[in-house]
């Protein structure tokens, strides 16, 4: 009859390679898996059916939803930029 005590090393609590290993393996797994989700994107876009009126529903689309993002960030940018030179003046340079 065997001890008990053989069987307890096969248990033991993960260290730290095992843990490294863990995260290489994720992270291995996860860049794959983008990778053949662009492969197969780029492989769609030019072999047929070629969906041209999908493409540009999408593309109109995006432009469409965007626009009130892109005019508020640039007036915000252009409202901003007046009061930089004014503090510029009063600060120093650190390097």
């Amino acid at each position: 009859m065997q001890s008990s005590s053989s069987t307890r090393g096969a248990f033991k609590k993960p260290n730290a390679v095992f843990n490294i290993g863990k995260f290489a393996i994720e992270n291995f797994r996860n860049i794959y898996d983008f990778i053949y989700l662009v492969l197969k994107t780029i492989e769609g876009v030019f072999t047929p059916p070629y969906r041209l009126r999908d493409i540009l529903n999408q593309i109109y689309f995006m432009a469409n939803e965007s626009l009130f993002i892109i005019v508020f960030c640039v007036s915000f940018a252009v409202g901003f930029a007046p009061c930089l030179p004014s503090h510029w003046d009063h600060a120093e340079l650190t390097l």
